[in-house]
């Protein structure tokens, strides 16, 4: 039977290429059915692949029993096939769509022009995170304090203090993150459009520092991850062969970094024996072998294990949530105090079964978060969800009030909802949509006002 689960394997990387070959002549420019696709490949369709032509997983650094899978054994072979089926499915769709397209895409030149103020909207977001950084390093008693502690409880500590008051500070300092990798992606696309390479101009080494800090301080890689995807996808769009060249082999020197970064984030002070340590986890005898073990951690496998034990335990072990995470979307302004009934994130829902009694949070991508929440039902609303994006930018690209900063705003928050599950981002969206209108309408009035002077 495994056999037969990895020769599945070539027909799922092969439809995968070719849905990405379709999208890359379709469109010119980054958008939501782009962050979809990139999300769904890199959170959950390479991962998965990697599971399964290694015959399972036992995910370096972990204990708990979730994080070993044989497939092998029966029992995950229906987890297998969901999964399977899900993906498959999803890029036929659109490939379909894309094939059933009937009027042309704008091209470059079809889009709305955004004037250079953007520039100022990102040293304002710089600003705002330096004023963060020095409210947490304040918070824990300085810098070493800060970096040692375990970067979730890091959040916890301010929570316990101030309350539901960190958590609005913190849904506004996330999406000040989101729309601060939006506006450095946009940054690099001019760049680019001035026929000049990628990294030609001061600003781009300041956002990289930025998001490295940003980093560091949170111990949260996604927003440097969804900089660097959307980087390489917009090269590829663009046809940057120089720039496509160099971020190939940025890549292969950054995949060891990023997949030791789980294990060396809860204290970066002591790098020399948190890397010992890290090389000595990924290089155990688990007949994995080392470069599987890196990949793993660097594509976020942890989320593709759990996913196939949510398939398996949910409407077994685990009761369905019956869309309780989605009901959030309405609730979430309401503190505990007043609805002590509102339901918790999928993260930590998921956190609370696979790791009780520890301060943490999981994710098993989309579909975990929608197969916990609506079963069987998730092979209709998965394709029909990609139907929906599709469809949203064929017609919204033959607006031409559409500006590329839209199209690259909807990219970052589907890819990370692919990650993080649509329950979870549908919120920080929102609060990343309002900051990005009333940003630029802040920008926007001082300049005005300094020109009447």
């Amino acid at each position: 039977m495994l056999t037969i689960l990895k020769l599945l394997i070539v027909p799922l990387m092969a439809i995968m290429i070719f849905c990405a070959v379709k999208l890359f002549k379709t469109f010119f420019k980054l958008n939501s059915t782009l962050g979809w696709f990139s999300g769904l490949v890199f959170f959950v369709c390479l991962p998965f692949s990697l599971v399964t032509l290694n015959g399972g997983v036992d995910l370096a650094g972990w204990s708990a029993g979730w994080t070993t899978i044989d497939l092998s054994e029966s029992k995950f072979v229906f987890s297998y096939f969901i999964i399977w089926i899900l993906l498959f499915i999803s890029f036929l769709v659109i490939i379909v769509c894309l094939s059933a397209r009937k009027h042309h895409l704008m091209t470059n030149g079809c889009l709305k022009r955004v004037s250079t103020k953007y520039k100022k909207v990102i040293l304002l977001l710089m600003g705002m995170m330096l004023i963060d950084w020095i409210i947490r390093i304040w918070s824990h008693g300085g810098i070493v304090p800060l970096i040692i502690s375990d970067w979730y409880s890091r959040g916890e500590m301010l929570y316990e203090e101030y309350g539901h008051l960190y958590v609005l500070y913190n849904h506004i300092l996330t999406a000040v993150n989101f729309l601060f990798v939006v506006l450095s992606i946009y940054h690099v696309s001019q760049t680019i459009h001035h026929r000049r390479i990628f990294f030609a101009t001061p600003l781009f080494f300041v956002i990289a520092i930025f998001l490295l800090l940003q980093m560091i301080v949170s111990g949260n890689r996604i927003f440097i991850a969804s900089f660097g995807v959307a980087l390489f996808t917009l090269f590829i769009i663009k046809k940057s062969m120089r720039s496509i060249t160099i971020s190939i082999l940025l890549i292969f020197l950054l995949v060891p970094f990023f997949g030791m970064w789980a294990v060396i984030r809860g204290n970066v002070t002591d790098w020399s024996e948190r890397k010992e340590f890290y090389h000595e986890v990924v290089s155990r005898d688990n007949n994995q072998g080392k470069y599987f073990n890196i990949a793993m951690d660097a594509f976020e496998g942890v989320g593709v294990t759990l996913l196939f034990n949510v398939i398996n335990d949910f409407g077994e072990r685990e009761k369905y949530l019956y869309g309780q995470s989605y009901y959030r979307i309405f609730t979430f302004f309401l503190p505990r105090t007043i609805y002590p009934e509102k339901s918790s994130n999928i993260t930590t829902v998921f956190a609370e079964i696979y790791e009780p009694g520890i301060d943490t949070s999981l994710v098993a991508s989309v579909i975990g978060d929608m197969y916990a929440n609506f079963s069987l039902f998730t092979l209709i609303i998965l394709p029909f969800t990609t139907f929906i994006v599709v469809l949203f930018d064929l017609r919204k690209s033959r607006k031409y009030s559409t500006t590329e900063i839209d199209g690259i705003l909807g990219f970052v928050l589907i890819f990370c909802a692919t990650r993080f599950g649509i329950s979870s981002m549908i919120i920080y969206a929102l609060f990343t949509i309002v900051l990005y209108k009333v940003s630029f309408i802040l920008v926007s009035l001082s300049f005005k006002h300094k020109h009447s002077i």
